[in-house]
Order: C-alpha cells, then structure tokens, then sequence
C-alpha cells in the first residue's frame, strides 16, 4: 500500500509539502503541486479521505444557501460557486430557503453541528450579528448579498454604482419617464439599488417619487404582466430598469404584443447578463457581473479560512459593467 511517503520521496519534496499539496493549502507553489500529481499518477496513490475527515473533524463539504434555485441569475451563481470549490477539493451541497427566515436558521443550526465544513450564503433575511449567534465560530462566507462585513468575510457587487450607471445610461439617451423594476424592497441589496436610481435621478435634475418603482416583478411573467398594464395607456413610460434579464424579456414580448418599438418608444435594461439577451430581438442591454472572479475569491477565502479561521473578516467590492446592446 502506498502512502505519503512514498510521494515524497518520488517527488523529491518533503512529507509537509506534500500534505500541503494533498490538502489544498493556499500557499502551495504551482511546482509542487505539479510535482505530487507526477508522483499520484506513476504510483497510483489514493487518499483515505474519511480517515482525513476523521482526522480534521473535516466533511470536504461546503454548503451553498440560496432563496430560489428557479432563478436563473442564483442558477448561474451556483454553477460558478460549485465549479471553483471543486477546483479547491471541496463538494458543495445545496440549501434553498424560499425567502423564509425558518429555512435559513434551519441551515445555520446544520453549520453549527458540523455537518459541513463551511457555508456561503448568498441572500440572507438575517442580520450579520443574528448568523453570528445561531452559528458561533463556524466559517459562513456572504457571498452576493449586501454585508457591512463586520462579522464575516463579504463579497458583492456595488449595486448602487451599478443602478446608478444604468439609470444615468437612459438619462442620456434622453429618458426622463423612468421605472425601476424591483424585487424585494426590503432587502439591503434592493435597497442599494433603488438608491443608485434615486441618486442617478437627483443628479439629472428629476425628482423621485415612489410610483417611479414596481415591487415583486422577479420573473418573465411578471415582466410580461406588467408591460401588459403599462403599455395599455398612453403615458408609459419610456424608460424602464429591471433587476433581470428575464423580466426584460417578458417586457419585450409585452411591447411587441402592444406594438410598441423598442429602443424608439421605449428603452428597457436588463440586468445580470444571462446568455438569453444574446439571443432576444433586438439585442438586450444589460448589466454584467463578474461572477467568475466572484466565485474563484470565495473559495480562495473558504481554503483559508478552513486552515486559518482566526484571521479579521474582510470586505471585497467588485464592480458591476454596461453591456450596450440594441433595447437602449
């Protein structure tokens, strides 16, 4: 049977690095690494990964809490999230909360019995000191939500910056008659967003008022249902701003419906910059995340924080880009 220390020595590294290597440390060179899987594959080792387990008190299992998996912009962050900690050596598994405060505390209490190693959360209805408290010192990683960052590490995208160019992008193209699309509203991120609207407004001379935003229109059908209701009255307005690519698509086909042209009568922005803009008529401007980069920070984070959870919480901004296509 063939152990550590025969990948050491055919390697020509030291017993220490090739545990490093085996346990996805961090700070590992990209030789090394090289090294150890020349010697696993000319030896033919296999790890015993419930004896490591045993060892670390360690599952190789990291939890992913998101509200919805219907969603097509958590599907995508998903996706990403899964794919770059199986790159770290971690499986993930996945919690859907539906928007209910019962099923996030649910999942906290699974974290603090350690039927994980850690969690990201990626939409929560809980304060940062209120997780804290359900989950002691167990790893939770915020990841898309809006976070002071004070009691764990934060990574999201500046969603008032990104409303805020959307909404100044319309304003030059000569929109005055503006609509934001929203989720939730009580939701910090929401939040953010209907303050970069605000902001973007103020700076153009225009005044806001609450019957320039719509709650709940999440989806194609409720993009839909409300083209439906706006485009049937002569003062539509001429600019609209959703939260989704998929709303923008339901409003689309409602303006077709309506026979209303876009971008001449209408302008309408989408927003996460799923792959289905690419294919709608006309082509649907929208906002990008980089959820790529997002997804490979956290589990960089989640493999330092597993080998070092003592370190102070950290808060990383990224910032969201205009993809100018053909609706505005």
């Amino acid at each position: 049977m063939t152990t550590i220390l025969d990948l050491a020595r055919i390697s020509g590294l030291s017993k220490s690095t090739v545990s490093r290597v085996l346990n996805h440390h961090p700070h590992v060179s990209q030789e090394s690494k090289e090294k150890v899987e020349k010697a696993i594959q000319q030896i033919g080792y296999k790890r015993n990964a419930r004896g490591v387990h045993l060892r670390k008190k360690q599952n190789q299992l990291i939890g992913l809490l998101v509200p919805t998996v219907d969603h097509p912009y958590f599907s995508q962050l998903i996706s990403a999230l899964s794919e770059a900690c199986r790159q770290s050596g971690y499986e993930t598994v996945i919690y859907q909360s539906d928007f209910q405060p019962s099923e996030e505390r649910y999942v906290y209490d699974k974290l603090a019995q350690q039927e994980m190693d850690a969690l990201v959360v990626t939409h929560t209805l809980l304060s940062e000191q209120e997780i804290k408290e359900l989950v002691g010192n167990r790893i939770v990683i915020i990841c898309n939500e809006q976070a002071p960052g004070n009691l764990f590490d934060v990574f999201s995208v500046d969603e008032e910056q990104a409303i805020f160019d959307a909404t100044t992008h319309l304003l030059k193209q000569g929109r005055t008659r503006l609509l934001l699309c929203m989720d939730y509203e009580q939701t910090p991120l929401q939040q953010k967003r209907l303050c970069g609207f605000k902001h973007a407004l103020k700076d153009a001379g225009i005044t806001y008022s609450p019957d320039m935003k719509r709650n709940g229109v999440m989806t194609i059908d409720d993009g839909l249902r409300l083209g439906d209701t706006l485009f049937q009255t002569e003062d539509y307005p001429d600019g609209l701003l959703t939260g989704s690519d998929f709303v923008a698509m339901g409003l689309l086909h409602s303006a077709r419906k309506h026979s209303v042209n876009i971008p001449t009568d209408v302008s309408i922005m989408g927003f996460d910059n799923h792959s289905i803009g690419r294919a709608s008529i006309p082509l649907l401007t929208t906002v990008d995340y980089p959820l790529q980069t997002i997804a490979k920070d956290v589990a960089k984070a989640l493999a330092l924080r597993v080998h070092q959870n003592e370190m102070p919480p950290r808060r990383k901004l990224y910032k969201a880009t205009l993809v100018i296509r053909e609706t505005t």
